[in-house]
C-alpha cells in the first residue's frame, strides 16, 4: 500500500514539473510573438512615416515647379503683351549707355509731381509700377504748382558733356490706366551741339500694353552733346524711370 502511494506521489511530482515546464514555454512563446509582433508594427509604422514623408516632399517639389513654371509663364506672357503691343520693326538697341551719370534738365517746374522725382540717368532702372521715388512723373495738370508738361509737352536734355557718336536712344516706361498713367501720343528725339538748335532724329515707339514696364527704344545715326527727349501726353501723366543715350 505504501509502495503505491509512493509510486503516486511520485507521478504527481512528475506531471507538476511537465506542467511548469510547459506553461514556461508558452510564456515564452507569448513573449516571443508579442515583441515580434511590436518590432513588425514599428517597423510597418516607420514604413508609413517614410512613405508619407516622401509624399509630403514630392508633392512640395511638384508645388514649387508648378509655382516656378506659372511665374515663368506670366513673365513670357508679359514679355509677348509688351511685344506685341509695339511696332513689328521694333528691335533692341545694343551698346553703351553714355548718358548714365550725366546732367538731365527737365522742362516745366523741372522737379516731377510729388514723390515721382526719379534720377533719370542713374543707369538703374526698374520692372514694376510703384508709388514712390522710383518713377519721375512728367505732369501737365495746370491747376497744380508742379507742371513740368505745360500744354501737355515735357521733355528731358541730357548733356553729354561733349559731341559723341550716338546710335540709339532708350526710354523706360510704365502703363497704368487705373492710376492715369497712360503710354504718351509721342516720344520724339532731338539731338544739338549747342543745346539752342535742335534736329529731330525720330520717335521711339510706345506700347499699350496695361500694368506693364518696359523700353521704348529706336536706333538713329548721329552725334551731338545734347540729346532731348519730349513726351507728348495723353493724359495727364508720363511716367519715366530711365533714359539711356547708346554709343
Amino acid at each position: 500500500m505504501k509502495k503505491i502511494s509512493l509510486i503516486l506521489a511520485l507521478v504527481l511530482v512528475l506531471a507538476c514539473c511537465v506542467f511548469a515546464a510547459c506553461s514556461e514555454e508558452s510564456e515564452t512563446s507569448s513573449e516571443a510573438a508579442a515583441s515580434s509582433e511590436a518590432a513588425t508594427s514599428e517597423n510597418v509604422s516607420k514604413e508609413e512615416s517614410v512613405a508619407a514623408s516622401e509624399a509630403e516632399s514630392e508633392a512640395e517639389s511638384e508645388a514649387e515647379s508648378e509655382a516656378e513654371s506659372e511665374a515663368a509663364s506670366e513673365a513670357v506672357s508679359e514679355d509677348e503683351s509688351v511685344a506685341e503691343s509695339l511696332p513689328e520693326d521694333t528691335e533692341p538697341v545694343e551698346g553703351e549707355n553714355i548718358a548714365k551719370g550725366k546732367s538731365v534738365t527737365i522742362s516745366g517746374t523741372g522737379i516731377g509731381h510729388g514723390p515721382y522725382t526719379a534720377d533719370l540717368t542713374d543707369g538703374n532702372a526698374v520692372g514694376a509700377m510703384a508709388y514712390d521715388g522710383t518713377w519721375f512723373a512728367f505732369y501737365c495738370n495746370t491747376d497744380a504748382a508742379e507742371v513740368n508738361a505745360p500744354d501737355k509737352v515735357g521733355y528731358a536734355i541730357i548733356d553729354l558733356g561733349k559731341e559723341q557718336d550716338i546710335a540709339g536712344v532708350r526710354a523706360n516706361l510704365v502703363n497704368n490706366t487705373g492710376a492715369a498713367v497712360v503710354p504718351p501720343k509721342a516720344i520724339n528725339v532731338y539731338l544739338s551741339n549747342d543745346g539752342d538748335s535742335w534736329e529731330k532724329v525720330g520717335t521711339l515707339p510706345t506700347s499699350t500694353a496695361e500694368d506693364t514696364a518696359y523700353w521704348a527704344e529706336a536706333s538713329f545715326d548721329g552725334s551731338a552733346r545734347y540729346v532731348k527727349v519730349e513726351f507728348e501726353l495723353d493724359g495727364i501723366f508720363a511716367f519715366v524711370n530711365e533714359i539711356e543715350v547708346i554709343a
